[in-house]
């Protein structure tokens, strides 16, 4: 998977495998679940059935640009998380992926005003910060 970027699957398996750095496990990955690709290696394995799933890049200067506005340390990065929880990042991919069906209908404004969500989200919940 891309480094520096966030998914949500929408469809539930029963058994997925995957392997972060390496490291590979079987785990059930429900519906929702959201994944953080920080800059570690993970690898799909191998999938039961075919998933639906959206992916969103995230541009690292705009999440280091982002932190230093609003006072955090440049050098920002990305915690790499798998299969967890979390309502707002599975609520904005929903929206995401409601804007790509609809062919942009809301345009670039609504786009944009979902990256900061998403990216201050991030800033607060999942970033590492080292000291400034």
């Amino acid at each position: 998977m891309p480094k520096h970027a966030i998914s949500v699957a929408f469809m539930p398996h029963d058994r997925v495998t995957w392997s972060v750095d390496g490291w590979q496990q079987t785990t059930p990955l429900p519906a929702g679940s959201a994944f953080i690709y920080g800059d570690r290696e993970f690898v799909w394995h191998q999938r039961q059935k075919p998933s639906e799933y959206i992916t969103l890049y995230l541009e690292p200067e705009f999440l280091r640009r982002t932190a230093i506005e609003h006072d955090l340390s440049a050098e920002t990065k990305l915690s790499h998380r798998v299969l967890f929880p979390d309502s707002t990042i599975v609520q904005a991919a929903h929206l995401f992926k409601g804007e790509l069906l609809s062919g942009g209908l809301a345009g670039t404004l609504f786009a944009e005003s979902l990256k900061n969500l998403l990216v201050v989200h991030l800033l607060r919940q999942y970033c590492e910060q080292a000291p400034k």
